[in-house]
This record gives structure tokens, sequence and C-alpha cells, in this order.
């Protein structure tokens, strides 16, 4: 998979500092060495490389993250066959008797029980994940506002001409800002007050 990164922030004035280790001299009677001088600092237009680090660091952590437990699937999936005894459909009794009978088994009903029961403990996982996301987001929920916070856009390729897209376009028009601006700017969005999220209006959510 090919990941692209957006940066919608505006590239800012910074100073940089490049201290000549030939031009400088330091020994034990003056450690602090010669004063530096505007040939040690240069000043160039760009932003910083910290978000786009932090983003892509998440992205990273996000690769293992599953709503599907394979370990509570499993677990799940032997307390319904051993302890309530689902393992006795796989037998030809017609009444889907949940004890042990002289019926023969069915391998082709062991798969269809067993198939069935790992579904409805996926199913049930999903449901109750997207259900507890009112008071607990999902991390991808999670990461998209980080992209928005960012401002920084993720362009994801899985082929060649097919892939997703995050639109992390800030409302609030940039991200190196102070603590108290971003604070204010996430109030004032909450209340409805600033730019909306998305790439358009209409389609708030994209």
């Amino acid at each position: 998979m090919d990941v692209f990164l957006i940066d919608w922030e505006r590239p800012k004035t910074q100073q940089h500092t490049f201290i000549n280790k030939k031009k400088k001299t330091f020994d034990s009677a003056n450690p602090v060495g010669d004063e530096l001088d505007s040939s040690d600092f240069k000043q160039t237009m760009d932003v910083n490389a910290w978000r786009s680090l932090f983003l892509v660091n998440e992205l990273n952590e996000l690769q293992g993250y599953r709503l599907i437990s394979m370990e509570f699937t499993l677990f799940a999936y032997a307390i319904l066959m051993e302890g309530f005894g689902l393992k006795y459909w796989i037998t030809h009794d017609p009444d889907l008797n949940l004890t042990e009978n002289n019926s023969p088994r069915n391998f082709t009903l062991f798969f269809f029980v067993t198939t069935l029961v790992i579904y409805g403990v996926g199913v049930a996982q999903y449901a109750f994940a997207y259900i507890m996301s009112n008071t607990n987001a999902l991390k991808t929920l999670d990461f998209v506002d980080l992209c928005s916070i960012c401002n920084i856009s993720v362009l994801m390729f899985d082929e060649s001409f097919s892939g997703y897209y995050i639109h992390g376009r800030s409302p609030f028009g940039q991200a190196e800002i102070s603590s108290s601006a971003l604070r204010q700017a996430l109030e004032f969005e909450k209340t409805g007050k600033a730019q909306i999220r998305g790439i358009s209006e209409e389609a708030q959510d994209m």
C-alpha cells in the first residue's frame, strides 16, 4: 500500500542554527566558544515535520487494530459449542437438541454450525463496538480527528487506480498554533461557529 500525506499548513519563516565545527574552537579556558555570527543562521520557508511524523506513527499503530478479537471469538466459540451444547446440532436429529443423542454426526452440518457460530460472534462484536462508540470512540474515528488537528490529509492506494482518502484539512486553517488558540478553535467548532469538516457542505463526512 502506498501512503501519501498532504500537508495543508502554510509555510512559515523559520530560523535554523548551523555551527561550523571547523570554524568554532572550544577549549577549557573558553568553554562557551566564539560568539555566533550571522553566517551561522539560516532562514527558510517551510513547515514543521513533527506533525507528519506523529501522524504516520499513529497510522502505523492502526495496522494491527481490529474490531473483532480472534481470542474472544475462539473463546466464545468453545463456550457455545461445548458449554451450551451447540455441537449436538451437527447430528441428523431434526429436533436440534442440546443434549447428546445416538444420531450420527454430519460433517456438512458441522461446517455450517461452526460458520454460523463464528459469524454470529463476529457480528455481535461489531454491533457492540459501534454501540459503545458513542461513549468510547473507535480508533479509526480518532485518527480522522487527529488528521484534522494536524491539518494533514491522507491518501492511500491499495491498487494502482484504487484507494482511500481522508480529508484532514483543519476547519480553522492552521495547526501550528498555541494550545490556547487550539482550544479556542475546538470550542468554536463545537458550537458550530467554525467551518465544517469535509470536502463540501453536502459531504461533511468525507
